[in-house]
């Protein structure tokens, strides 16, 4: 069968032909069987990897390079603004150059995601994946005396662009670069998980985020560590924490295809996430 023919012109089981499907059964009908195994990105293992490489990253910026943040923009915009207040200008422009780029990043991230999907006949994340890894070896390499605002902005336009490519864990959006967001989902469900509304769900959605908040928390203080010993090179850990997920991805990809096309029930995919 060609890729981009889709579910719904298969074999399914009754209970789906009869029209009682999950939300998720839903989804896996209307997926090109070429892009089914994309969804082995929205695991939570996945989640917490990203999300302690994007605060190791942000550790090694701090601690390394100027006291600037790569990822965490508010805290940037917020210092800039207190020198501001102080009257030191070259620090709040250096302050806001990485969110400058985050910005840019943010546009053609944008851009290439529709991209890849249109051209890219394999899957789209590790496409992703694959370039940021490149970049962090490369960053590595560099001597110590290298520009630091150079590195940061880099890091920063690099993040923006890969963060496009990986929105959601499991069945909620979440951020992979910064906690804000996800901890105010992780105390949503909390709440809820304890008020007995929405209970199976919320409890699961309050493991999730719970899980990535300490995720952010243990990466940051890695990355701080490794970047006091191995300086520039501390980068290539956070390279180690995408590359797991590259593998964890392809893994369950290659696991994945052959189960749709020899028409198995979508109940066996769900089984990945």
């Amino acid at each position: 069968m060609a890729n981009g023919n889709y579910l719904g012109a298969l074999t399914v089981p009754s209970g789906i032909a009869s029209g009682n499907m999950t939300e998720t059964q839903t989804d896996l009908m209307a997926t090109p069987i070429g892009h089914v195994a994309e969804t082995t990105f929205n695991s939570l293992t996945v989640a917490m990897l990203l999300t302690a490489k994007g605060a190791f990253i942000d550790g090694f910026a701090y601690f390394g390079h100027g006291h600037v943040f790569a990822n965490v923009m508010t805290a940037n915009l917020v210092l800039s603004a207190v020198s501001c207040v102080h009257g030191d200008w070259p620090r709040a422009a250096r302050l806001l150059l990485p969110v400058a780029s985050y910005f840019a990043g943010a546009l053609i991230g944008t851009m290439l995601k529709s991209l890849t999907q249109k051209w890219v006949t394999g899957n789209p994340q590790a496409f992703a994946i694959g370039i940021a890894i490149t970049i962090l070896i490369g960053i590595g390499w560099l001597p110590a005396g290298f520009s630091s605002a150079a590195i940061v902005s880099i890091i920063s336009f690099g993040n923006a662009v890969r963060s496009f490519f990986f929105l959601r864990v499991e069945a909620w959006d979440y951020a992979s670069t910064m906690p804000t967001g996800n901890l105010r989902q992780f105390g949503e469900a909390t709440f809820r998980s304890l008020s007995g509304k929405d209970n199976p769900k919320s409890k699961r959605q309050a493991m999730v985020f719970g899980f990535i908040t300490v995720s952010f928390f243990l990466g940051a203080l890695a990355g701080g560590v490794a970047t006091n010993i191995l300086h520039n090179r501390a980068v290539w850990v956070a390279a180690l924490f995408l590359l797991a997920v590259l593998v964890r991805g392809l893994f369950a990809r290659s696991s994945t295809v052959p189960r749709v096309r020899s028409f198995s029930a979508p109940y066996d995919l769900l089984r990945l996430r």
